[in-house]
């Protein structure tokens, strides 16, 4: 892998600074070495002569020549943020981030939020509204054909009583078997989990989760019960983590994953108040935005060259800043839009953890930021193609951001369609194709990331209702094949997985089986109960120990 290989898939994989330091320290030296022609094995035994050696494996008193020629070679990086390079966050200056979001944000978010509230709201119709009214009927017709084609017809509300059974009959690798069992009635869950290796069954383990426990016993191997109460759980974990220094990132999760059904119900109902805000805001947007007509283009329709009307939708600066005001509104005061943008930004930024993020940055600042910098960056030109009442073409080009989106129409305008969006460091571009063949319809996505491609091949039967799906990334590096059977309409399904493969090795392949009659009773677990929470090192000792011997005896 050379310098550029490595930029390359830094910036494709979004990686943060901080991160590529740790992952390139030597690769990138050994690229910089081979490049300027230096024998890198020459170099490492001439750091271990006694003049270059540090004097001790601790004082750091002598000079270590190859760390620092793969310190100078970082440093020396001009893709690399100098001060990132330190260990202290703080160090890192969100300006460039700034620089490259505020038109991202313009062409993309604007756009898409644009589409979303129009169709979700419905407010297109009015005639005056040729944009809005094109947006409309592009993807309502879309999202109906679309639902025609590809909905399970009759299994809409197979699962509105929260009553449900799924059975797994799965092999990995060509000798191991694994089935499983899963049976759910309201509050209440129940799995049943069986390993095999060759037809010899190696481990069983039954789970039992209620409102108020969780329960794991494996039968066979450990006379004991493992149990987790929920109610303290959350104090638990975090006395644990204190103990153990266990990551933050982990804990917080578990701690997520253990929410109540009432929580959840809580968290989705605030959710939806904060995706009415931002509609809202959006709409204010579009009531304020100015609308003209532009110069018409011939485009691909239907599969002809058509003349096309041009319109320009124009966004202010503080219009588009609006959107950004309503989110540090909405931030500031809605606990879970708050948790789900906390998450957002750990990932974006490379943090470890929500409390180390809050400790470096302050999202509502940023949200701030954000505002203030798209008033300084001024209008932002959309720019909409009509053919027929219907969308032709969305573009939009705000500095080195380009978005380009080709609505190519077929049976309906969705059908063929290619979305580009192309910054100073990124292309990104997906494809969709449709197409009817006999009693199926076939449709064809692909998706394109600086090289890198992945695509969806996908068939439903008129006939029988059966559908068919083919995955794959990149050359040999996964391929998954399988289908939907439907069963009894309404009750049940299957997915059918025959193969999924890495690298050209099959990893898994079996059945899963979907229904909304649960087989049996749900049962808890007999055993003694232990706490896993309050066990010590040496009951960990012990109970390891058993599970050994009833193993291999």
């Amino acid at each position: 892998m050379n310098i550029v290989e490595m930029k390359r898939r830094a910036v494709a994989n979004d990686w943060q600074p901080l991160f590529v330091v740790e992952y390139c320290k030597h690769n990138l030296a050994i690229c910089r070495a081979e490049e300027w022609g230096i024998n890198m094995d020459e170099m490492k035994k001439d750091a271990m002569t006694p003049e270059n050696a540090t004097s001790s494996g601790m004082d750091g008193g002598g000079q270590d020549p190859v760390n620092n020629f793969m310190n100078d070679s970082l440093m020396d990086n001009n893709y690399m943020d100098h001060n990132a390079m330190g260990n202290n966050p703080k160090n890192k200056n969100p300006k460039d981030m700034v620089k490259f979001i505020i038109p991202a944000a313009v062409c993309v978010v604007l756009v898409l939020l644009l589409i979303g509230v129009t169709v979700a709201t419905g407010v297109f119709g009015n005639k005056n509204d040729v944009i809005l009214d094109a947006l409309g009927k592009t993807f309502t017709e879309s999202a109906e054909a679309m639902g025609d084609t590809w909905r399970l017809d009759g299994y809409e509300d197979m699962f509105s009583d929260k009553q449900a059974y799924m059975e797994a009959d799965l092999t990995l690798a060509d000798s191991v078997q694994m089935g499983m069992e899963i049976n759910i009635d309201q509050e209440l869950y129940n799995a049943h989990m069986d390993i095999g290796y060759y037809g010899f069954s190696l481990l069983e383990a039954d789970l039992y989760i209620d409102e108020y426990e969780i329960l794991l016993g494996m039968p066979g191997l450990i006379d004991k019960v493992f149990y987790v109460d929920r109610d303290t759980f959350d104090g638990d974990i975090e006395r644990l983590a204190l103990e153990y220094d266990l990551d933050e990132a982990a804990v917080e999760s578990l701690k997520s994953l253990n929410m109540g059904s009432k929580d959840l119900v809580n968290a989705n109902e605030e959710m939806e108040m904060a995706g009415q805000q931002l509609k809202d805001a959006v709409l204010a947007i579009l009531k304020k935005a100015e609308i003209k007509k532009a110069d018409g283009k011939k485009l691909t329709v239907d599969g002809k060259e058509r003349s096309c009307k041009g319109y320009v939708l124009t966004i202010t600066g503080r219009q588009a800043a609006e959107v950004f005001l309503t989110c540090k509104d909405i931030y500031e005061g809605n606990t879970a839009f708050q948790n789900y943008i906390n998450q957002l930004w750990m990932g974006m930024e490379g943090y470890s953890s929500v409390e180390e993020l809050l400790e470096y940055e302050n999202p509502a600042q940023e949200l701030q930021r954000y505002a203030d910098e798209l008033v300084e960056e001024g209008d932002t030109d959309i720019y909409f193609y009509v053919y027929k009442d219907v969308l032709a073409q969305i573009y939009c080009e705000d500095g080195e951001v380009v978005l380009e989106w080709n609505i190519q129409g077929g049976n309906f305008p969705l059908e063929n369609m290619e979305f580009s969006l192309t910054t100073d460091s990124t292309d990104f571009v997906i494809t969709r194709t449709g197409s009817v063949k006999g009693d199926k319809y076939l449709a064809d996505y692909e998706l394109e990331v600086d090289g890198d491609e992945l695509a969806l091949n996908v068939e439903r039967s008129k006939k029988d209702g059966d559908f068919r799906f083919e995955l794959i990334y990149g050359y040999d590096e996964m391929l998954l094949e399988g289908g939907i059977k439907e069963g009894k309409t309404g009750v049940e399904f299957t997915i059918e997985i025959d193969t999924f493969e890495l690298d050209g090795e099959e990893i898994l392949r079996g059945d899963i089986l979907f229904s909304k009659e649960y087989e049996e009773e749900i049962v808890k677990p007999e055993g003694e109960k232990v706490n896993v929470m309050d066990l010590t090192e040496d009951d960990w000792y012990e109970i390891l120990w058993e599970i050994s011997e009833n193993l291999y005896y």
